[in-house]
């Protein structure tokens, strides 16, 4: 829809007018046609206009299409007439994120948000900047930024709550878990990234009731079943384990992981033989960490 009042970043958007545009621009063809077409000495103008037009529309079209050779010259073109345009600066922003000049691109988010403190997505893209960058902390405050802004997508929760994992702070990642939960509980690998976490932490219960979540979701989670199983074997309940690392190479006999821990269920039980099977078989797939259970349980 046009905008009489602009909102928000898009201040225009041009291609809205041009179909609304036709009843104008026809009427007013029709009504300069008329009019001239009553004066045959207006012969030579209605000529001379028309080839006057032509030329200047070709050489405004010329023009203006060195301004949209590339991205950085279309917005450089934008953000010289509309300086506090946040829009312009953010898709600069992503052209010099594509290049991988990161630098530039944190300029030009930094600099959007400067103009617009409420602008989301520079907020987020600069997040994923400095996650690249492996700037945690930085990325996790945009992030914060973004949702103390209004922005709700789960995918942030996500991504803030990744990333402090890798800074150790699991009660943290289990909050922003659940947040995105509480925005889309029908994925899956929420309930499984979840539950690793409450692994992490030593809360097994918890973990289970989060993988065996993720398999309701996902009948075919080959992973979650590995997760479950091992949150299990924490536990000392080999039954089940046993149960879900068969089930998971039921459903992908490729996963190493798999056999391996199905090996250390086995060992558990004091199934030797089968232990072995199942640690060649890891070390089959590639799992070099399966040759000591070899040499331990395969003699």
């Amino acid at each position: 829809m046009m905008e009489i009042i602009p909102v928000g970043i898009q201040v225009i958007k041009e291609r809205y007018t041009y179909i609304s545009s036709i009843g104008i621009y026809y009427c007013l063809g029709i009504i300069i046609f008329f009019v001239l077409n009553d004066h045959k000495s207006m012969k030579i103008i209605k000529i001379s206009a028309t080839i006057t037009l032509v030329v200047a529309f070709f050489v405004l079209t010329f023009l203006r299409a060195k301004t949209w050779e590339n991205s950085h010259t279309l917005w450089n073109d934008v953000i010289k007439k509309y300086p506090d345009i946040s829009a312009a600066y953010i898709n600069r922003g992503n052209a010099f994120s594509l290049e991988g000049n990161f630098s530039k691109a944190i300029d030009d988010y930094s600099q959007a948000i400067k103009n617009e403190p409420t602008a989301g997505d520079a907020y987020i893209n600069r997040a994923m900047i400095f996650t690249r960058l492996e700037q945690y902390n930085e990325a996790i405050a945009d992030y914060t930024n973004a949702i103390n802004i209004g922005k709700v997508d789960y995918n942030i929760y996500v991504s803030r709550g990744l990333l402090k994992s890798i800074l150790n702070d699991f009660n943290g990642a289990i909050d922003d878990m659940s947040s995105a939960i509480l925005l889309n509980s029908k994925e899956a690998i929420l309930y499984n990234q979840r539950g690793i976490f409450y692994g992490m932490t030593g809360n097994y219960s918890l973990a289970i009731s989060d993988f065996a979540k993720a398999v309701s979701l996902k009948p075919d989670y080959a992973e979650a079943y590995i997760n479950k199983g091992n949150a299990e074997l924490q536990l000392d309940k080999y039954t089940e384990a046993m149960t879900d690392f068969t089930k998971s190479i039921t459903l992908n006999p490729n996963l190493a992981s798999a056999f391996y821990y199905r090996g250390i269920t086995n060992s558990k039980l004091y199934k030797n033989s089968d232990a072995c099977k199942d640690f060649k078989h890891a070390y089959n797939l590639g799992l070099v960490e399966a040759q000591t259970e070899i040499m331990k349980y395969c003699k």
